[in-house]
């Protein structure tokens, strides 16, 4: 089905996702004195194989690593002292035992997130570069600025073990969480002291009206884990964990009305005690309603209670509401789940490896699977999903392709009688 020929490494091609190695998870795969190899997860779904030295060389560490699409990378740490000053993307040769060097450009510069203060490059490479680094005796990775020089000892062990490392990555199931809260830009996360699966975003707000100079408030949003959101204001923002104690002798419940200026306000509880006040009992669709740009107006229903407050929900604040609201449940298994586009990497009967894209998408309530690869050649099928397996038909090969979708969202499947395996995994 995918006779896809293996694309030769006379050149070095750009990729993009270099920024993503410094937060992945890593599982240790084998290990020597020089190296260690681990399989590398972007979020739940299998990413690459990556081959670090367990030592720095002159003050540069080196990784090596071949990623699910085929690609090969050299990842090289501290290389500030080897960059021209507001460097802000490598060019420079990649030298293997002194000889005839390959050049690499355009490859961007990281500060790194592990290491304070340090710089890295990942540097992407054709597809089988690395294989020649086990019959050779060294690596210099040159930049403008100087040379990164690396012993290859014992690297042959590992670097004949790199698709085996994929392979069982890719066989693999991790499981996969519900998607991670993430907060937007200007807010942090946290997590309210009633714990109880809850969370917390707070953002400092800008100096109000009648707020005396010097005076921070921050405000934070929680998802009671019930159904219910909460508002909160502070002047501390580690208070924001704590709602008021209503039970306190200076505490005190209020009928509130709150919306955004011009809108139809909603009416529910306020809690009160000094300068802290929270919001009770917000529905997710009047917090919805906060979800936009304006004045948001609390003030307090109570004629024996003067409670009023203007906040501007601009720029960032205004981003709080709709991402408290983000729908972070796993969906269960259906056809449209399974759209969207995919990295392939497969293994014909021959154990010759194929690489490539898909890309699923649905077309009058079936299940529709572009394959395009490295050959630029391609394959297109229909896919019908019972449980979790799915069976796609491809015209000109006469059995299906059996995929089994893991929770991770990865398809493992297999074709010509069970004598050929694919995977697909999720682009991120």
């Amino acid at each position: 089905m995918r006779a896809a020929a293996l694309v030769a490494f006379a050149f070095i091609t750009s990729w993009t996702m270099a920024a993503s190695a410094q937060h992945a998870l890593e599982y240790d795969y084998t290990s020597n004195a020089q190296w260690l190899m681990a399989q590398q997860y972007v979020g739940p779904s299998f990413d690459a194989c990556i081959a670090r030295r367990t030592s720095a060389d002159n003050g540069q560490t080196l990784t090596l690593g071949r990623s699910i699409t085929g690609d090969d990378f050299i990842l090289v740490h501290n290389i500030g002292g080897l960059l021209a000053a507001g460097e802000a993307k490598a060019k420079g040769k990649v030298w293997i035992n002194g000889k005839t060097p390959y050049d690499f450009s355009d490859m961007q510069i990281f500060d790194s997130v592990m290491n304070a203060g340090q710089k890295y490059v990942t540097i992407y490479l054709a597809n089988g570069f690395i294989n020649q680094f086990a019959k050779a005796n060294s690596v210099d990775i040159e930049f403008s600025g100087g040379r990164s020089s690396h012993p290859l000892r014992g690297s042959s062990n590992i670097i004949s073990k790199l698709d085996a490392c994929i392979d069982q990555g890719l066989v693999t199931e991790r499981g996969s969480a519900a998607p991670a809260f993430a907060p937007p830009a200007g807010w942090s996360l946290a997590t309210p002291a009633e714990g109880n699966g809850t969370r917390l975003i707070s953002i400092e707000l800008p100096l109000m009206a009648g707020t005396p100079a010097n005076t921070k408030v921050y405000m934070g949003i929680i998802d009671t884990g019930r159904g219910r959101y909460e508002l909160r204001l502070r002047n501390d923002p580690a208070a924001l964990a704590t709602r008021i104690d209503l039970n306190a002798s200076d505490a005190r419940r209020v009928a509130a009305s709150v919306g955004l200026r011009g809108q139809t306000p909603f009416t529910t509880l306020a809690a009160l005690q000094g300068s802290n006040t929270d919001i009770l009992d917000i529905l997710p669709a009047d917090l919805a309603k906060l979800g936009g740009s304006g004045f948001l107006h609390l003030e307090s229903l109570d004629p024996a209670n003067a409670y009023k407050i203007d906040i501007p929900f601009l720029g960032d604040i205004a981003s709080g509401p709709a991402a408290m609201m983000q729908d972070t449940t796993p969906k269960p298994l259906s056809l449209d789940t399974l759209v969207g586009k995919y990295f392939v990497r497969g293994r014909n009967p021959n154990g010759n490896y194929y690489y490539g894209d898909a890309e699923a998408m649905l077309e009058n309530g079936a299940l529709r699977i572009n394959w395009s690869w490295r050959n630029g050649k391609s394959d297109t099928g229909q896919a019908n999903l019972v449980s979790n397996v799915l069976t796609a038909l491809v015209p000109g090969f006469n059995d299906p392709v059996l995929y089994t979708i893991g929770k991770d969202h990865v398809w493992r499947g297999t074709w010509d009688k069970g004598r050929a395996t694919e995977f697909l995994v999720p682009r991120q």
